[in-house]
């Protein structure tokens, strides 16, 4: 990774992930969020005021954001690749990452999403909106399922969901320069701290629950701890086995004991089915160009969400 690369988080998760990702990689972090408790020591930080709205909605925190923008792209200039961290089953990662990623069109944007679980039902389609928009402007998308990975670990607390996940996310986001990411990314992994066959077992069982594996163009993956040459080319060549499609190899990616599988496809039906409209083509959709936005118009007329 270069040295003009700049680390953006959004929201609570988001900019801990930054965080992490701009340490690993010695690359300056901005961090972005309508909670000013997500303030991250050492790194400039975009506060979001939404005025007195003690629990803003999605359209809310986006129609709050502008001057926000405004800032993060004075903050932006001169840096040539920008690497994207939220969470979208937060109403402020939900609301923000599509503005910020269309803000920094023209510009090389790798972004790193995470989904919410299947039972946060509440959250799908507002993070379905956003994943759409985040794809369409971006180079690529890295796409962490946490859904996927409870059903393939339903032994699993909520917290050990997180830990895992954002472990794999930010191995690999440390790891950016190493291996090459384009186009449409899942990320299939499982607890750390497992030997490198039940984890490789884990990572091949998420990949099916989050796309097909022959949907699969191509494949990194990322080992952790030590790891003998000869049981990495075995891994790899099972990878290749199973998904038909060529393999990297990136070991000591993190600290992070296990194996963790980024694969490109574009089966990725099952985050688009969290929209019931997104079945309609795109050039049949009105005002799709411009997030839905709630603007404070000072009416004096009650809002309704």
């Amino acid at each position: 990774m270069d040295g003009d690369g700049l680390v953006v988080g959004i929201g609570g998760a988001g900019s801990r992930l930054a965080d992490r990702a701009a340490r690993m990689l010695h690359l300056e972090c901005v961090t972005v969020s309508a909670d000013a408790s997500d303030r991250v020591p050492g790194h400039r930080f975009i506060h979001v005021n939404c005025g007195a709205l003690a629990n803003p909605s999605v359209h809310s925190i986006r129609g709050a954001a502008q001057p926000a923008l405004r800032d993060l792209e004075g903050m932006s200039e001169g840096y040539g690749t920008i690497l994207l961290a939220a969470n979208l089953a937060g109403r402020t990662g939900a609301a923000l990452a599509p503005l910020v990623s269309g803000a920094f069109a023209g510009r090389r944007l790798v972004s790193f999403v995470v989904m919410p679980f299947g039972y946060e039902e509440d959250r799908l389609f507002q993070a379905g909106i956003a994943l759409a928009r985040i794809r369409e402007g971006s180079n690529s998308t890295v796409i962490l399922d946490n859904d996927s990975m409870l059903e393939c670990n339903p032994d699993l607390s909520v917290d050990s969901c997180y830990e895992a996940g954002n472990g794999a996310l930010a191995g690999i986001m440390g790891s950016m320069g190493r291996a090459v990411l384009t186009g449409d990314c899942v990320v299939s992994t499982g607890p750390e701290n497992r030997n490198v066959d039940e984890s490789m077992r884990d990572s091949i069982k998420m990949l099916y629950e989050t796309a097909p594996p022959h949907s699969v163009k191509r494949s990194v993956l990322y080992m952790s701890g030590s790891v003998p040459v000869g049981v990495v080319e075995s891994v790899s060549r099972l990878t290749r086995g199973i998904t038909d499609a060529p393999v990297a190899v990136v070991t000591g990616a993190s600290s992070r004991s296990g194996v963790v599988l980024v694969s490109a496809t574009d089966a990725l039906a099952k985050f688009e089915g969290y929209d019931p409209l997104s079945v309609i083509p795109g050039d049949r959709t009105l005002d799709w160009e411009e997030p839905e936005i709630s603007v404070d118009a000072d009416l004096g007329l009650y809002q309704l969400e």
